[in-house]
């Protein structure tokens, strides 16, 4: 079905749209380094992308702007990348919200591609709904940290999805392939994934000793085919979870 997005809309148009089958969805990323094949929009054009296919494929949604920027204090220690404190990325979140369910919105699926942002997003939810009586759903975690999703990277990789790694690597070629730098400009490979949570680096500085290069693993082994395979298995994870909640 074609894509409805609110900001091609009129004030008129939005008025007249179904309260009780709309569902606003949200793409939210980041702009943020991500190593040295895939640009700073990675995750905001992920979100993006996956959220343009969940909205062709789920009945009454209609897709808001993505959200370009996020929480990424970890990784600001790179250049271009751009980070928006917790608290107050929680309330952009509440505020984009609380802006529609003014007018009576009441259903909301958050597609987010950017780990560091869901934290802040479910603390959004929680005060929207000491408010309102509304339904919002932000799976990110129950579709990327599903054991099925982490056993089918480790079938095609051998491991897990990192940042900027193989894995992600795959998913954005197989999303916009005129962005990813050719694998030649890797020069060198990362750990495979991210260190215990009682070693974890404190500061950006360390985070940029622990991946020097930007990335987790090799980048330049990812595989077109098996981001497609990836993302196949996102989208319908995504329209499994928001067609029970908003059933």
């Amino acid at each position: 079905m074609p894509i409805t997005r609110i900001g091609w809309l009129t004030w008129k148009e939005v008025e007249a749209l179904n309260r009780e089958t709309t569902i606003l969805i949200l793409p939210t990323g980041c702009t943020e380094q991500h190593g040295q094949r895939l640009p700073l929009c990675t995750d905001t054009r992920s979100a993006e992308f996956l959220a343009e296919r969940i909205a062709k494929k789920l009945s009454g949604a209609v897709l808001l702007p993505a959200l370009p920027f996020g929480t990424a204090q970890d990784t600001s220690a790179w250049p271009g990348t751009v980070s928006i404190r917790n608290y107050i990325y929680q309330e952009v979140i509440e505020d984009i919200l609380e802006s529609f369910i003014i007018h009576g919105f009441t259903k909301f699926l958050v597609v987010n591609f950017h780990g560091p942002n869901h934290q802040p997003i479910e603390k959004a939810i929680e005060m929207i709904q000491l408010d309102y009586d509304v339904q919002i759903l932000n799976p990110d975690k129950d579709v990327f940290m599903n054991p099925e999703f982490m056993k089918l990277c480790e079938s095609l990789f051998g491991k897990k999805l990192a940042h900027g790694n193989e894995v992600e690597t795959s998913i954005s070629v197989a999303i916009e392939p005129d962005l990813i730098r050719p694998a030649e400009a890797v020069t060198g490979t990362g750990p495979d994934y991210f260190p215990l949570k009682e070693e974890m680096p404190a500061t950006p500085t360390e985070w940029r000793r622990l991946i020097p290069l930007g990335h987790f693993g090799n980048p330049a082994k990812a595989k077109l085919k098996a981001g497609q395979i990836l993302i196949n298995w996102i989208i319908n994870q995504f329209l499994e979870l928001a067609r029970t909640e908003f059933k």
